[in-house]
């Protein structure tokens, strides 16, 4: 079922997974398969100074996930309706804090499409929390809205 925000998403990025090494004579891990993420965010402003893994005059977006699609073949800023959605609202299992890839914030409706006013660029996700816990209220707040989160995106301003 989808969340209560995803009618409202305006968040998409293209997360790619690191692979995990079962043995130190496997090597370097191969990247899993990339991910689509959407959300509903809104900005909290730019950024006036650089902090850790946030560069001055990032934009910072907070909200919450809404859904999320392997990738395969299609492009990244497909429409909607070209991906096989995961509509939980919960994110994909491995986002942790310090995700990062590419992102665009704009009208999801109209792509493949840009808006005008799209912001693109690099976004990193700073905090995926559960602001109410993991029991109680938290569960029925976490089904109804998805994963909460806190993220920084980099333009070319």
């Amino acid at each position: 079922m989808a969340t209560d925000f995803a009618e409202y998403a305006n968040l998409r990025m293209i997360w790619t997974p690191t692979g995990a090494i079962t043995n130190f004579r496997a090597g370097v891990p191969a990247a899993g398969p990339a991910v689509v993420v959407e959300a509903f965010a809104k900005s909290q402003g730019r950024s006036e100074q650089d902090l850790p893994g946030v560069m001055a005059g990032s934009l910072i977006l907070e909200g919450y996930l809404t859904r999320w699609a392997l990738l395969g073949s299609a492009s990244w800023l497909a429409a909607g309706s070209s991906l096989s959605w995961n509509e939980t609202g919960y994110r994909p299992a491995g986002m942790l804090p310090g995700a990062e890839g590419k992102a665009v914030l704009t009208n999801l409706s109209a792509l493949p499409t840009l808006a005008d006013g799209t912001e693109q660029g690099q976004l990193r996700m700073l905090e995926l929390s559960q602001p109410f816990g993991v029991g109680g209220i938290g569960i029925e707040l976490r089904e109804a809205l998805g994963d909460k989160f806190r993220a920084a995106l980099s333009t070319a301003v």
